[in-house]
């Protein structure tokens, strides 16, 4: 088997940021799909899907299966904030994720990135699911045929969603000796944009959301 045609699937709304973010991403070896809003700059030195935005997660699963029809083997959710593990390629990592899901069935989490501790001690990047890795069969079967990630989620709990079903599966791999670093704003790397603010506004809807679907046991999260 070749090389692993690792791809990020990555939402923005700040063409500079998502363009800095790029080179890092495609210099380690990976390709790209973008979705931008309607009315932003357009960012064109990857493949780009335009608007509406409909939330974060609806835009991961549209990236992921135009990702699929461009060859893609297994696609990577990061934001514009988060860079590639600086240890190795996309190819190195894809190799060790299809040695692991070699129909590509499963979910990675790289979660080297000591930040966002709690009060045990255990860094967000370890409890969530945020910047993951996952394969063909996880995009076209997960959450009953209809993405990779929950789509009724705007921006929150999406990625916790997704670490637990697929931990209910048995299809979830921390790997602590990966590193992809988060620049948040909460955390001190950049300022915080008006986007956020509207993305907060969708906060306790997301949060209802997940405390329902968890308290039935995540019973959308079943396989196709």
């Amino acid at each position: 088997m070749g090389d692993a045609r690792v791809c990020v699937v990555m939402a923005t709304v700040k063409p500079d940021r998502a363009q800095a973010a790029s080179k890092a991403w495609h210099d380690a070896g990976y390709r790209m799909v973008v979705v931008q809003d309607e009315g932003t700059t357009p960012f064109t030195n990857n493949p780009t899907l335009i608007g509406p935005y409909q939330g974060v997660w609806k835009a991961t699963n549209a990236m992921s299966l135009f990702a699929l029809e461009l060859g893609a083997d297994i696609c990577v959710f990061a934001g514009d904030d988060m860079t590639p593990d600086p240890s190795k390629t996309a190819a190195e990592i894809g190799a060790e994720y299809l040695q692991k899901f070699p129909t590509g069935l499963g979910v990675m989490q790289p979660c080297g990135d000591p930040q966002g501790k709690d009060g045990a001690g255990k860094p967000a990047a370890a409890r969530i699911a945020g910047s993951a890795w996952f394969g063909k069969e996880w995009i076209k079967r997960a959450y009953r045929g209809l993405g990779p990630t929950d789509g009724r989620y705007w921006h929150f709990y999406g990625d916790e969603s997704l670490a637990r079903v697929a931990e209910k599966l048995g299809l979830m791999w921390w790997r602590p000796d990966l590193t992809q670093m988060h620049l948040h704003w909460s955390w001190g790397h950049t300022k915080r944009e008006d986007y956020h603010a509207k993305n907060q506004k969708h906060w306790l809807d997301d949060q209802t959301l997940f405390r329902e679907s968890e308290a039935k046991g995540f019973p959308e999260g079943e396989l196709l």
